[in-house]
């Protein structure tokens, strides 16, 4: 494949395809050489959705920490760079740009919403999980997205990398702990699922959305649309109405969705 040059009209002109317009909250997810050689680099990509979106829109990204995961707790700042891509570290930086202060999934935000989506992140509803109790809490910016259905992008990367998956995994492994009265034996059953100190133990459970499952729905659904930018395709989906049929789908039926081992404990068994 040739090597395009994406300009920042071209990517306006994407995401005017896509139905992104004024007043807009979006949350994109980037891979920035997707593209081709883009003039302007990363900041041509976030102007593009900033003029989309104009003063009454906001601009969200996940501006992640993963490397070093088992410390990621002990070594936090909210300074800490991005590791999710160039745009996102690029955003983080950007002027008028806030960060949510968590220490594994926070996100930056520009615009209208930025400073209500960012705050408390930590702050309520925490949900143990997988990556620690407070990334998908109750109060996150994550579930903020969910509730305000905002828009996802996805610019030259799929679904296997949206984020807000991990808030409908949180939300089912809350659900099914609470169900136990018991505390002693909610404190068991907890036992069984993975640490975000050691996420990968042998062992350990945790109801992990496949990617391409996940995407292969929403599409069936007629909830997902595309359109191609140079080199790259992008994404759009709402993030509330695709969480709910992903949750209810794996509600009604987890073992179509994970291992027999996590659609049992789901479930019950």
């Amino acid at each position: 494949m040739s090597m395009s040059i994406v300009r920042k009209q071209d990517i306006i002109e994407a995401l005017e395809h896509l139905g992104i317009e004024a007043g807009d909250i979006v949350l994109v997810h980037s891979s920035l050489k997707s593209m081709g050689y883009v003039e302007g680099g990363a900041e041509a990509v976030i102007e593009a959705f900033l003029d989309i979106i104009r003063y009454e829109g906001t601009l969200v990204m996940p501006t992640l920490v993963q490397k070093d995961f088992a410390n990621a707790y002990k070594t936090w700042d909210i300074n800490k760079p991005s590791d999710t891509g160039y745009i996102t570290e690029v955003f983080r930086k950007y002027p008028g740009s806030i960060r949510s202060d968590q220490a594994t999934h926070p996100v930056s935000a520009k615009g209208k919403m930025a400073v209500y989506l960012t705050e408390g992140h930590t702050d309520f509803g925490h949900r143990y999980g997988v990556f620690g109790d407070t990334p998908f809490s109750a109060s996150s910016p994550w579930q903020k997205l969910h509730d305000l259905n905002a828009k996802v992008v996805m610019v030259g990367v799929t679904l296997t990398y949206n984020t807000l998956k991990h808030l409908i995994e949180y939300i089912l492994v809350d659900e099914r702990l609470k169900s136990f009265a018991d505390p002693k034996i909610r404190e068991e059953e907890k036992k069984k699922l993975r640490h975000h100190s050691k996420p990968y133990e042998e062992g350990q459970i945790w109801p992990f959305f496949n990617g391409p499952q996940h995407q292969e729905a929403i599409d069936k659904a007629g909830l997902l649309k595309s359109t191609r930018c140079g080199n790259a395709i992008f994404y759009t989906y709402r993030a509330g109405e695709t969480g709910n049929l992903i949750y209810s789908l794996a509600k009604e039926n987890p073992e179509e969705w994970f291992s027999p081992e996590v659609a049992s404990w789901l479930k019950g068994g």
